[in-house]
């Protein structure tokens, strides 16, 4: 049986390419301003978490499925 990305899979998989996005832009700026920082550290650390969950296989079993039923903005 295959295994399919739920909303879950794909809300953190959004997030991370996005957190990658936005750091390697911020990394190419000579200067950043406070509300870049902030957000250069907050990607970053997304990024460090979700690699400590992946090495761990935190994220490997199925969600319970409670992200089916929610919106998240």
């Amino acid at each position: 049986m295959d295994y399919q990305k739920n909303t879950r899979d794909i809300w953190i998989d959004t997030l991370l390419n996005t957190s990658e996005r936005i750091l390697k832009h911020l990394t190419k700026k000579e200067e950043l301003n406070k509300k870049e920082q902030e957000l250069q550290d907050l990607c970053a650390g997304f990024i460090y978490l979700h690699g400590i969950c992946e090495d761990k296989e935190m994220l490997n079993e199925p969600d319970t499925e409670l992200f089916e039923n929610v919106t998240i903005h």
